[in-house]
Formats: C-alpha cells, sequence, structure tokens
C-alpha cells in the first residue's frame, strides 16, 4: 500500500504541474488573439488602416485563428516549440499591424 501512495503521489503531481504550464501559453495565445483583433477593429474604425491594408492583416488574424483551433483541439497539448512557433508568428502579424497603423501616409 505504501509502495503505491509512495509511487501515485509523485506522478500526480508532476501530472497537475503540466497541465498548469502548458495551460497558460495557451491562455496567453488566446489572449494575444484577442488584443491583436480589438487593435485591429481600432485601426479599422479610426481610419489608421485603409481598406485593403485592414482586409490583408484581417486575413492573416484568422489564418492564425485557425490553425490555433486545430492546434488546441489535439489531444496531446502541442509541444513548447510550436507553442514558440506560433508566439514567434504572433509577433511578426503584431509588429506589422503597428507599422500600418503608424504609417505616415495620408489615407
Amino acid at each position: 500500500m505504501r509502495k503505491i501512495l509512495f509511487i501515485s503521489l509523485p506522478l500526480l503531481f508532476i501530472f497537475v504541474l503540466a497541465q498548469n504550464v502548458i495551460a497558460d501559453p495557451i491562455d496567453d495565445i488566446a489572449h494575444r488573439l484577442k488584443v491583436l483583433q480589438d487593435r485591429l477593429n481600432e485601426g479599422k474604425i479610426s481610419g489608421e488602416l485603409a481598406p485593403p491594408e485592414a482586409k490583408s492583416l484581417q486575413k492573416r488574424l484568422d489564418d492564425s485563428k485557425r490553425h490555433f483551433e486545430k492546434v488546441i483541439r489535439r489531444v496531446p497539448p502541442p509541444p513548447p516549440p510550436k507553442i514558440n512557433e506560433f508566439n514567434r508568428k504572433l509577433d511578426v502579424l503584431e509588429k506589422d499591424i503597428f507599422k500600418k497603423k503608424h504609417n505616415p501616409v495620408k489615407r
């Protein structure tokens, strides 16, 4: 009985810890997608983004959202390299949105 308890308690601890480590990056990505959508909408409404720019950026954001939905539906959670790759793609998109919104060209 002690052996079973001795073995199962650390495994339970590792399982709970692993879930917390995986859940946080996924929540962060979901939050980033929402923030990017808000920035894009803000740029469209304020006129900082021209319609063709907004359409192009929206398509990229939609593609990222679809890819993210596919990744989080998988039974084994995505490994850290996959999460890092997705975060890098969001970084590039975020920079592009900023550049387009702050472009000094008059619209």
